[in-house]
């Protein structure tokens, strides 16, 4: 395969930090994770795929901007691997997704509760010009309805899974998330920076409580990321990093 950068299963811990990713073959990947307790931060990742979380354990995928400009495929994927080892225990947050063009989406997680399991989402922003906002199992979010139809989505996901699991399921994914436009400052000329200053504090506190901004704001612009702030350090279910 032609991905742009692949996070082998043998690989435990790592940081993959401010690259730009530019794929541009539709059956590969910008970023492919399939090792565990990685922290993905702060990079930029465009084509037909951009990231996909395939049986990734204990990663933090956090301030990146993932841009699918013009297939019918998700900006982000969660997914089993080859091996069908399920990803478990990931946090995604303070990411934009953005799914343009040709029925592109945001983000796309395969059916089964057992790709749902201590998975949690909260403070992205998502967009899409097209109908579909994202797809959790077999349930369609309607941009329409932007996150109420999300949040509904999550619970309904989650209620089936607790009906035939005891793990903890986060039912309230992305309560705080933004379904809206995010306004990159020029995609066309390859500055994915997103303008819309809603971003800039909408994201998730800080361990000291501070505001922190949505997205990759990349070179490194703006508060310095402190990798050893959200050290991995062995997360149990229902634990955050």
């Amino acid at each position: 395969a032609g991905h742009c950068m692949l996070i082998g299963t043998n690989v435990q811990g790592g940081e993959i930090a401010y690259n730009t990713c530019v794929q541009n073959k539709a059956d590969d990947w910008g970023i492919v994770l399939k090792g565990g307790n990685i922290v993905c931060h702060h990079n930029i990742v465009t084509g037909p795929h951009s990231l996909y979380i395939s049986g990734s354990r204990g990663c933090l995928v956090t301030n990146n901007s993932c841009y699918n400009g013009g297939t019918a495929l998700p900006a982000l994927k969660v997914a089993d691997n080859q091996d069908s080892t399920t990803p478990i225990n990931n946090e995604i947050y303070n990411n934009v997704f953005l799914g343009i063009g040709a029925s592109a989406l945001c983000v796309s997680v395969d059916e089964g509760e057992e790709y749902h399991w201590d998975t949690y989402f909260d403070y992205n922003c998502y967009w899409t010009d097209n109908a579909t906002v994202a797809t959790l199992g077999t349930i369609n979010c309607d941009l329409v309805d932007g996150l109420v139809d999300l949040l509904t989505a999550w619970s309904v996901t989650w209620t089936a899974a607790n009906a035939t699991d005891t793990r903890i399921a986060f039912s309230a994914n992305d309560s705080h998330s933004l379904v809206m436009n995010p306004a990159l400052r020029n995609p066309a000329g390859g500055d994915f920076v997103p303008t819309n200053n809603l971003l800039l504090y909408s994201g998730k506190p800080d361990a000291d409580g501070r505001a922190s901004y949505i997205g990759a704001l990349h070179p490194k612009v703006g508060e310095p990321f402190d990798k050893n702030r959200w050290r991995y350090s062995g997360m149990t279910l229902g634990g955050h990093w």
